[in-house]
């Protein structure tokens, strides 16, 4: 972890998901979902990710 280590090096934003289904049945809810964890979860781990990196490394 950060804080064992010190700081972020590298962040791998690999987490996703697909909701299938066609356009008229598609729920408003759904395509929420999907964009909550496709987009904005990248969004704030990338930030967080970022503030992490910045931190200066108390090891070196």
């Amino acid at each position: 972890t950060a804080e064992t280590l010190g700081r972020l090096d590298i962040l791998v934003n690999n987490a996703g998901i697909l909701a299938i289904a066609p356009l008229n049945d598609f729920k408003m809810q759904d395509f929420d979902k999907t964009l909550a964890i496709n987009v904005r979860s990248v969004f704030i781990a990338s930030q967080e990710a970022d503030m992490l990196a910045r931190t200066p490394s108390s090891s070196t």
